[in-house]
């Protein structure tokens, strides 16, 4: 056997070679990409599930603060039992005494950092459409009020307000 002849089985031997070693290889990435794409799915239902357990606890919290007999007092004098926000609920406000109307803002308070986060969480796609239409339909009907109070509100979510607001 010649050189020339020696070099060319090597170099088939070689390309054979490295013909497995590329499927291989791409095999490897594939189930590497799989498992990947697992992972991510299952973070995102990790995370889905925080969100709902973290979102739930704080309306949890804030219902049963709100049923507290001197805070369900104030919103009773305040809401008159309408929940959608007008100039009666404002003028019932000023009538509040000075204690109440800081009770009555930091509940308001609570209200718009819960919807700020719903719309974040849902800007992140991690609330589905009917909760994410309840925190637009509230940050769009309580902004005014909130604002006529001089409330805390997010400042994420007065920048959602202004690009969202219909005039």
């Amino acid at each position: 056997m010649t050189f020339i002849e020696i070099s060319e089985i090597l170099g088939n031997l070689g390309e054979f070679v490295g013909s497995i070693a590329i499927f291989v290889t791409l095999i490897y990435l594939a189930v590497q990409v799989r498992h990947s794409r697992d992972l991510l799915d299952g973070n995102r239902k990790i995370a889905l599930g925080q969100v709902s357990q973290t979102t739930s606890g704080f309306r949890l919290e804030l219902q049963r603060h709100l049923a507290l007999p001197h805070i369900a007092q104030i919103r009773a004098k305040v809401e008159q039992g309408e929940a959608v926000y007008n100039d009666v609920h404002r003028a019932n406000f000023d009538e509040l005494d000075f204690v109440e109307k800081i009770q009555w803002k930091s509940i308001q308070a609570q209200f718009a950092i819960l919807t700020d986060e719903g719309l974040y969480q849902s800007s992140l796609g991690l609330v589905d459409n009917q909760d994410r239409e309840v925190f637009e339909r509230s940050a769009k009907y309580s902004m005014p009020y909130w604002e006529y109070f001089d409330n805390y509100i997010p400042t994420r979510l007065v920048l959602w307000y202004e690009q969202h607001k219909t005039y």
